[in-house]
């Protein structure tokens, strides 16, 4: 021990005589601080070390080593990190993240004083070292639906700086519908004349321009009921090519029901639906004059004829969301997609994409989930129940000019 604590006091006399007292290396160190701080910004400033190790106050180049300060971040930036360089007693840093930690480390060339007079020494030595926490991401734009009705959705809308726009256009659309709600809002000549004067609402489509403030509100009357809506908001300015995005809703109208994916799928898969759904009923039904018109028929002239889905008609689509989930009703293949999804962890989607002409075990699904969609299609109001029979009842409706159905609500299936 006696051998030890000698050894360790001559080390010490070493370091002393090659770098001068421990006053004097405290005393090398500069002062350094944060002026301002940002949500993805700093601004690092200090001040140039004196003493026998000094920083001259101008023509120095300082090195800036920056950090985001983690559970294993050790105590100084590794020098293997890219380094800022600046000859000014202060650096802006910008393109930061929002509310996270960062250690600032500054270092400059230093003076050395030596006998023959004053040096510079090439080696940066440290300045000081900091650390300080970015502002939270400020709020952004608020928008959300204030109150809805029979037909009407009111929203409110607080953008940030509402001064900075000269105008706030607010669009609206039925969902699911293939209208370009985003590109018609961000346009600064405004909405095609197809979508009406400002402040027109219809069941479709409708918009408004606002002149912008802290607060706006909006209400869009003559809605659908038990329909969803998707709103969006955009500020403009004069002479710029598109607006600036301040926030997107979806409202519901009174007595919405969300509305299970089968309708989403027959859309994506449209042509490929339309084509098994012929082949599969000529199958199963042979014979039926009724079902052999439909299954000749090309997929494109029902195009043509305008079918949608969704469309609050009742048409081939309300018929065919029944007839297809009613086709599908095969428990070997429902519990073979129950394997499939067990076996290899996929979604349904995955499956479907996979296996495409096999896109009736869609429906299988939503039979368990989403039960209430098929709870309509009753088309002949006899029985209380949807089965084929409404069905047919509807394509002979549609095709070969039969009776209208009685209850043409209840044959409103799909929506």
């Amino acid at each position: 021990m006696k051998l030890t604590n000698k050894l360790a006091t001559s080390s010490l006399v070493v370091l002393a005589i090659v770098l001068g007292p421990v006053s004097s290396l405290r005393a090398d160190m500069g002062s350094i601080w944060v002026s301002n701080v940002g949500s993805t910004s700093l601004r690092v400033e200090w001040s140039a070390p004196s003493g026998i190790h000094s920083i001259p106050e101008s023509g120095a180049v300082y090195r800036i080593y920056v950090e985001e300060v983690g559970p294993y971040t050790y105590t100084y930036p590794s020098l293997s990190r890219e380094p800022k360089f600046s000859s000014k007693m202060f650096i802006d840093l910008t393109g930061l993240k929002a509310g996270v930690e960062y250690r600032v480390s500054v270092e400059g060339t230093a003076q050395v004083q030596a006998m023959s007079g004053t040096v510079i020494n090439p080696d940066f030595r440290l300045v000081g070292t900091i650390r300080q926490r970015t502002l939270e991401t400020p709020p952004g734009h608020v928008m959300r639906v204030q109150s809805t009705g029979d037909g009407s959705i009111s929203i409110e809308l607080a953008p940030l700086e509402a001064e900075a726009f000269d105008s706030v256009y607010i669009a609206y659309k039925r969902a699911w519908s293939s209208i370009a709600l985003n590109e018609t809002a961000k346009d600064p000549n405004g909405p095609a004349i197809s979508w009406g004067a400002p402040r027109d609402s219809n069941a479709e489509r409708g918009w408004v321009k606002l002149a912008p403030s802290a607060l706006l509100t909006a209400t869009f009357s003559g809605l659908l009921s038990n329909q969803a809506y998707e709103i969006a908001a955009y500020g403009h300015n004069v002479g710029a090519l598109e607006g600036v995005k301040l926030g997107q809703v979806t409202g519901e109208t009174a007595g919405y029901t969300p509305v299970c994916t089968a309708a989403k799928w027959l859309a994506a898969y449209r042509p490929a639906v339309l084509q098994e759904y012929g082949r599969r009923i000529k199958e199963l039904n042979s014979g039926r004059h009724v079902i052999d018109v439909v299954a000749d028929l090309d997929p494109s002239l029902l195009e043509d004829k305008g079918f949608f889905f969704n469309d609050e008609t009742v048409d081939l689509n309300d018929t065919l969301t029944v007839m297809l989930f009613l086709i599908a009703v095969r428990e070997d293949t429902f519990n073979r997609w129950q394997e499939y999804e067990a076996g290899r962890g996929t979604d349904l989607e995955t499956y479907l994409e996979r296996e495409r002409t096999d896109i009736f075990q869609q429906f299988l699904v939503e039979k368990d989930f989403c039960p209430q969609i098929f709870h309509r299609g009753d088309a002949n109001g006899r029985d209380g129940v949807a089965d084929i029979s409404d069905s047919v009842f509807v394509l002979a409706f549609k095709f070969l000019g039969g009776s209208e159905p009685r209850c043409l609500d209840a044959a409103d299936a799909n929506d």
